[in-house]
């Protein structure tokens, strides 16, 4: 994805990044004429007409339009206009990406955790959880509570927070968002199923194509890293993510950990190297 087009919509209100898909859209669009913002899936790629978001409206049922970054704004493909211009004209109504939760909006814990996160997440206890939306349906997000905090700690980390609140220019996991109360902090991050690569590359399922492809995807992130001149002790490029509908992200985890400067957390990616099935 464009960076620069990123940057364009960091600080949308309406922009909820890559942590919708098609099939949980509707928990967030409750009532007609209800639009969010998200990253273009690989279907909408092609060529130079490849489309940078999506804009997904409720009516009826969920339509999906095109965006694309032109001469720094977002343009409707097909339509000509500006997306602030289509919004008013169709009477749209943009639901803001929420950043502060509550308690209550949180559904009990899942029991199944087939992945140990804890040893992933070290700063705190980790639980899959529902959070719930007004049209009464729950997406599953990551929870992370962490407790006994210094002032300095806790500082930190909601500085932290809320640097990535926008989240706009990092093709990594997610921030739903946070719950802060006097005496624990509870992080809320894109669910997904954590595993190593090793393990991806050594399935019996894979065949070379297959292979040869994770390879030359995992050059491009290797080289990204390089170039960056990102070095971290506990960076480890055996780490990716495969997502519910099989998509395989090769970055290094999401990094928060306890240190002599309190808890912090880092976050590096590779937008070129997202290794789903159609993506360059």
């Amino acid at each position: 994805m464009n960076r620069r087009a990123y940057e364009l919509v960091s600080s949308t209100y309406y922009y909820w990044a890559s942590l919708l898909n098609s099939s949980n859209v509707d928990c967030v669009l409750a009532s007609e004429k209800q639009c969010v913002l998200i990253d273009a899936p690989p279907s909408m790629y092609s060529g130079r007409e490849r489309s940078n978001f999506t804009l997904c409206v409720k009516d009826n049922i969920i339509k999906y339009y095109s965006i694309k970054c032109a001469a720094n704004e977002l343009i409707v493909s097909g339509q000509a206009k500006k997306l602030s211009k289509f919004i008013a004209e169709q009477g749209l109504q943009p639901v803001q990406r929420q950043y502060i939760w509550r308690h209550d909006q949180l559904g009990p814990s899942s029991e199944n955790v087939e992945y140990p996160f804890d040893s992933i997440y070290e700063v705190g206890k980790v639980k899959r959880r529902q959070i719930l939306f007004p049209s009464n349906k729950g997406i599953t997000a990551l929870s992370i509570i962490v407790a006994d905090l210094t002032p300095e700690e806790r500082n930190v980390i909601l500085n932290d927070l809320a640097a990535y609140k926008d989240f706009g220019c990092l093709n990594v996991q997610r921030l739903w968002g946070s719950i802060v109360t006097d005496t624990q902090i509870t992080i809320l991050l894109e669910n997904f199923a954590v595993d190593s690569l090793s393990n991806y590359v050594n399935a019996e399922q894979r065949n070379n194509g297959e292979l040869l492809k994770f390879a030359r995807q995992m050059a491009t992130a290797i080289d990204y890293f390089e170039r960056s001149k990102f070095i971290h002790k506990k960076l480890s490029i055996d780490v990716c993510l495969l997502t519910a509908d099989k998509t395989l992200k090769a970055r290094n985890t999401l990094i928060i950990y306890r240190g002599s400067c309190g808890i912090r957390i880092i976050n590096r990616t590779v937008p070129e190297a997202n290794l789903s099935q159609g993506c360059r």
